[in-house]
């Protein structure tokens, strides 16, 4: 059995032996080092403070935007509605609501003959028992539509437009786009 010789070196400070300052090569090669593994550090982080944003942002869930998600759900449901069953509601119950609105408006007004002027093809529909209310057709007015007349005083039921206002007002829900801008 042979032993080689081998040199072990020593890395202790306080030894014996003077130790020789690092070369420059040494020293490029690990400020270089020191650099590269910033660079990583840095580019790790900022990868990771973006990932952690994009999975904040695509968390958010709003207000606005669940509104939006639900009125977009509802949206066939309240078209059908306002233009089919808002209209029927309306034009069945004209009767009883002009009956109330004439109740309202001329409840001082037993001396004086009141005129209600509607469409020809509601008058027999009208149920009304009062000597001081006066019946006339219009062939200008709608069905839906009445005028009540009592010297000076003037009042327009016009169901039409106000079937329109609630259409408007259920369609019109405004649907806005998610930007950047508005979050």
């Amino acid at each position: 059995m042979t032993f080689s010789n081998i040199k072990l070196e020593c890395f202790d400070i306080d030894g014996g032996e003077e130790s020789s300052p690092p070369s420059a090569d040494y020293n490029r090669g690990f400020e270089a080092g020191l650099l590269q593994a910033k660079n990583s550090i840095t580019a790790t982080q900022e990868q990771s403070i973006s990932e952690i944003a994009a999975t904040l942002g695509d968390m958010t869930f709003g207000y606005t935007e669940a509104r939006d998600i639900l009125l977009e759900q509802i949206q066939p449901l309240l078209a059908q509605i306002s233009q089919i069953v808002l209209p029927q509601i309306a034009m069945h119950s004209f009767s009883e609501h002009l009956t109330e609105a004439m109740a309202q408006a001329f409840s001082d007004a037993t001396d004086k003959a009141i005129e209600v002027a509607v469409e020809p093809s509601i008058i027999g529909s009208l149920n009304l028992r009062n000597e001081a209310v006066r019946i006339v057709p219009d062939p200008a007015m709608e069905h839906g539509q009445a005028r009540l007349r009592r010297k000076d005083t003037h009042i327009i039921v016009d169901l039409p437009a106000l079937l329109d206002a609630l259409q408007t007002a259920l369609l019109g829900h405004d649907l806005t786009q998610r930007t950047h801008s508005n979050g």
